[in-house]
């Protein structure tokens, strides 16, 4: 018997578990909203500022028309999606050990259950790397699939990020509406709907001494909600400022950024697979199998090509908190 021809085992299959699977949101892409995803046709794509706003365009495909000339002076860098995997292998005679002696349905779902297992470890590992690219996008940074700078958008913009002092032993509210200011002020036409302050393990921790941080968490019974309705997250210090502590390893434990939020400030733009069974088809996720030589087993790799940003990195603030 051909354990591999079970259905479970087609890429076809495997490609569309993979796509439907329950979407686990990390703090961070909580906190800032994705808007409708830019699927790309191209492996790279052209970044483009304008009035402080980051724009990403695919790289204009083989014979496609020429996109038309623009009277606005923009900087444009190309930039390659980033392509991140996780694979893994299964022997033959582990999936004959699960299946052997079952027949019909029940094969095909210990052969599912089997697949899925696999699958759930090598997607949790690419939702870890989406948080990775987020924590730098605030930063102003993006980077390769192997952590590498690839661009800093503040360079490209020839500005500086914005910074700001905030004294924990003063009163937090006067000086969150300077903040919110400084924030619309760089925005411009845009509006933000909250501010996320998003801090690292030592500045969180400084948070939690402050009396109006401790005054918000016992006096609003939405601080203590695991799931809001407005799909905010964090301690609510005012109406619309929130306190977010990050405590991945992503983030040194001093760092601090406020980031306005509203629907579609972060950006997240897929790619093309560069296995030709997806050609044509830009997907979140691919599964491609090979078989291993004599049937000894099965190798399958999951990849996906993605980009996050933010279009207006100029409006998010570094925090020095003291």
């Amino acid at each position: 018997m051909d354990v591999f021809e079970l259905a479970p085992f087609t890429m076809l299959t495997m490609a569309a578990a993979v796509i439907k699977r329950p979407f686990k949101p990390n703090v961070l892409t909580k906190t800032f909203r994705a808007g409708t995803p830019l699927r790309s046709p191209t492996t790279d794509v052209q970044i483009n500022s304008s009035n402080g706003r980051v724009k990403v365009l695919p790289s204009t495909p083989r014979g496609a028309p020429a996109p038309q000339r623009s009277l606005t002076k923009r900087s444009a860098v190309k930039v390659e999606i980033p392509g991140y995997s996780e694979g893994f292998t299964m022997s033959y005679n582990e999936v004959l050990n699960v299946v052997g002696g079952l027949t019909g349905q029940a094969q095909q779902m210990a052969a599912q259950t089997l697949i899925d297992q696999y699958l759930a470890g090598c997607n949790d590992d690419l939702d870890v790397t989406v948080e990775h690219q987020l924590a730098n996008a605030m930063k102003g940074l993006i980077v390769d699939s192997s952590g590498e700078l690839e661009i800093d958008l503040y360079d490209m913009m020839k500005v500086q990020q914005q910074q700001a002092d905030l004294d924990l032993s003063k009163p937090l509210a006067p000086q969150l509406e300077k903040l919110k200011l400084a924030m619309e002020k760089a925005l411009g036409g845009d509006t933000l709907s909250s501010v996320a302050i998003v801090s690292g393990s030592d500045v969180a921790h400084a948070f939690s001494e402050n009396g109006d941080y401790r005054k918000a968490m016992t006096s609003d019974a939405r601080n203590n909600w695991t799931s809001q309705e407005d799909g905010r997250t964090g301690v609510r210090i005012n109406s619309n400022v929130d306190i977010v502590p990050y405590h991945r390893g992503f983030f040194d434990a001093d760092d601090c950024y406020a980031v306005p939020i509203y629907d579609g400030h972060m950006k997240t733009v897929y790619g093309p697979s560069d296995s030709k069974e997806y050609l044509g088809n830009v997907l979140d996720r691919y599964v491609t199998r090979h078989e291993l030589p004599h049937g000894k087993g099965l190798e399958v790799e999951l990849w996906s090509f993605f980009l996050h940003y933010f279009d207006r990195p100029e409006a998010i603030i570094k925090l020095n908190v003291a």
